[in-house]
């Protein structure tokens, strides 16, 4: 638990260092999953992050050193959504997916409608591999035929070829990712909340009894 503990403690404290964090043998890069009672997403680190997917008018890599990746429905991602009608709409249809992307100097979370005081972390060390694999999975859900539409200082918006549904949603999202580069996160068919933050609590135990069963040989 404690070399986990300390690398979960790392990312978070890095902040606007550009130093990076630590790495266990055989490790390429982290990933930082995030998640609470509603919402999900990937922190990866911008020096290993695809340049053209990097949001225009970023602040410096030394002032925004993380990318956060999250998936969501447009008009809930960019605040045009009326509440009660969209959310019955969604949850009858589907709506309009897209991946959002933003250049961030430390952990934050600015997605609308989620409870920061539920967030929790997982972090889980990636290879060369494990890396690139879920960067092409990344790009799969990206519509690259279309332009990004810019939400802010560092923060972009990609339309999606896949549309927004409760059986394609955030979750989905991060877990296909995190499955895609090697972390073994069990799926369902419609992935909710809490079956997310229990199925990542199960994948860190094991990679944590895995470190340790390292560290003792």
């Amino acid at each position: 638990m404690r070399n986990c503990a300390v690398l979960i403690l790392a990312v978070l404290l890095v902040g606007c260092s550009s130093g990076g964090v630590p790495r266990a043998p055989g490790t390429e890069a982290v990933v930082v999953a995030f998640a609470d009672d509603f919402h999900s997403g990937l922190m990866l680190e911008r020096t290993l992050f695809p340049m053209d997917l990097v949001p225009a008018a970023a602040p410096s890599p030394a002032a925004a050193p993380w990318i956060v990746v999250h998936f969501g429905e447009r008009r809930w991602i960019t605040g045009e959504a009326d509440g009660c009608a969209d959310a019955l709409r969604l949850a009858i249809l589907s709506g309009e997916g897209g991946v959002q992307i933003d250049a961030v100097g430390g952990w934050r979370h600015r997605r609308g409608g989620t409870d920061p005081r539920q967030v929790r972390v997982w972090t889980f060390p990636l290879s060369a591999a494990g890396h690139a694999s879920l960067i092409t999975c990344l790009r799969s859900w990206i519509d690259t035929t279309g332009r990004p539409r810019v939400l802010g200082p560092g923060a972009g918006w990609h339309g999606s070829c896949h549309p927004w549904s409760l059986g394609r949603n955030c979750h989905d999202f991060t877990a296909s990712l995190l499955v895609a580069g090697g972390v073994e996160v069990e799926t369902g068919v419609i992935m909710q909340a809490d079956p997310l933050r229990q199925a990542l609590d199960r994948a860190w135990q094991k990679h944590d009894q895995a470190m340790d069963l390292v560290g003792r040989r």
